[in-house]
């Protein structure tokens, strides 16, 4: 079987931790695995999530996901989102920086 290759890159222009975490870099053809994003933040600093429609990138589908998941600790917060994704087509995918954006 076919394997494609997914490879990702997380940005921000805030200071505080961000991550994110595929299962796996590569998988079979329909093969669906997780991807889950996180940021940390200042309690009382204003950001904006990213969001996604159907794709992360040309060639990488959205199957399912998570709500956004705010965990409390001391004066920040963390963030983050799990998604279900897959591919159809063999290859090497890129899947774009994320900004997270403070408003």
């Amino acid at each position: 079987m076919k394997k494609l290759i997914i490879l990702f890159i997380l940005t921000s222009n805030i200071t505080l931790g961000q991550t994110a975490h595929l299962d796996t870099s590569t998988i079979l053809i329909g093969e669906q695995i997780s991807y889950t994003i996180s940021s940390k933040f200042e309690k009382g600093e204003n950001f904006l999530w990213p969001t996604f429609n159907d794709t992360l990138t040309g060639g990488v589908e959205i199957i399912s996901r998570k709500e956004v998941d705010t965990l409390i600790n001391n004066s920040t917060l963390k963030i983050s989102q799990q998604f279900i994704i897959t591919s159809w087509d063999s290859g090497s995918y890129y899947i774009k920086p994320i900004a997270f954006n403070s408003n």
